[in-house]
């Protein structure tokens, strides 16, 4: 007999941002039977209550049937890159989300060979003592830097470096004010975790880079940390983040070297050369002492004078970067006949798009059902 998941309901409304009062009024389902339906109370539920739930939700009736893996690591809800300080609702949108991003990797590493963090251990950060200043984060920045074979050069392409050495990245749609998240997880329960990073489909190529530094900068400096460490410290760990992801992209040295009038209208060469934004240069000179912090704050006055705060010149002109790894997978899987279109969204029962939006490519899911491979039941 199949049985009803509680918790992939919570995701459908947490991804749809549906309430469940709202949820109640479309369907004309009581909220005391949501409400236990959600908290596990009711394990056998009438057929017409969830295919009303699954009409308004847009989800596969067998969808709320569909066991799943939620094996984060503990810090998983902390590392998350807003425009404001934390939006708990939004911030549980995108782990609703990544919980189905891991589904589809695990699924996939139940096929090939599992991938995880190209990083040495002795490299993270173990406690808050371990880091005492900016230049001890700027060390770590260079040490990763150097045993992925970086040295000082401009990284041409930041998603294929992360994915290159273990990390899935995947480019979602997110709630507006969060920029990117992400999370490790352990499938075979050994110490070796698989890291994702997801970063905002609305983002602009250079503020793309940027938070992928940053959450490369979170999974190193932070992995140790449990929820209330964060709360505690989350203005701390953010800006540490923040200040890996500038060493790490802009290595101290050659980013100096290639500095000469140290002026205004020299960050548009910058943020050319080194693929990150106007303020995230104009930032790296003042830490790194090159200009005074009269001069930062005057570049940020300039910025904003212009309208270049939130957008900025050259922003749509080239396109973000875009992950391979997961699209590549299955592609893979498909071209040797091991899987099909219709196989895998019946795995997880989603509609194409949706897997689209996580894996990202439409010729693999989405035109394959043309040919009416794939049934929702």
């Amino acid at each position: 007999m199949r049985q009803f998941q509680p918790d992939r309901l919570k995701d459908a409304c947490m991804i749809r941002r549906v309430r469940i009062g709202e949820l109640a009024d479309k369907t004309g389902i009581s909220r005391t039977t949501i409400s236990n339906l959600i908290n596990g109370k009711i394990q056998d539920p009438q057929k017409e209550t969830i295919a009303s739930i699954a009409w308004f939700l847009k989800r596969p009736e067998d969808y709320f049937y569909t066991s799943f893996c939620r094996n984060f690591h503990n810090t998983t809800e902390m590392t998350y890159r807003s425009f404001s300080a934390r939006a708990n609702l939004d911030n549980l949108v995108v782990e609703a989300k990544l919980t189905e991003i891991q589904d589809i990797t695990q699924y996939l590493f139940s096929f090939i060979k599992e991938r995880n963090i190209d990083i040495p251990s002795d490299y993270f950060v173990e406690n808050e003592n371990d880091i005492e200043n900016e230049e001890d984060i700027e060390a770590i920045a260079l040490k990763i830097r150097d045993y992925w074979n970086l040295g000082q050069s401009v990284i041409s392409n930041m998603t294929t470096l992360l994915e290159n050495h273990g990390i899935i990245c995947t480019r979602i749609t997110m709630p507006q004010k969060i920029e990117s998240v992400n999370c490790c997880s352990s499938f075979d329960g050994s110490d070796d975790e698989v890291a994702f990073v997801a970063t905002s489909n609305k983002s602009t190529y250079f503020r793309q880079r940027f938070s992928l530094a940053h959450e490369l900068g979170h999974i190193v400096l932070h992995h140790y940390l449990d929820k209330e460490d964060y709360i505690r410290r989350s203005k701390e760990i953010e800006h540490q983040a923040n200040c890996f992801a500038s060493a790490f992209l802009m290595p101290y040295k050659a980013f100096a070297d290639s500095v000469y009038k140290r002026t205004f209208s020299e960050l548009l060469d910058l943020k050319k050369r080194w693929g990150v934004s106007m303020s995230a240069c104009a930032r790296r000179l003042k830490d790194l002492y090159l200009i005074s912090d009269n001069q930062y704050e005057s570049m940020n006055i300039q910025l904003s004078r212009k309208g270049w705060k939130k957008t900025e010149p050259l922003d749509d002109t080239i396109e973000p970067e875009k992950p391979y790894y997961l699209e590549a997978g299955y592609r893979f899987l498909f071209e040797k006949k091991i899987l099909s279109a219709a196989t895998v969204l019946n795995q997880f029962n989603l509609y194409p798009a949706e897997l689209v939006d996580y894996i990202g490519n439409d010729d693999l899911f989405i035109h394959p059902i043309a040919n009416a491979e794939y049934i929702l039941k």
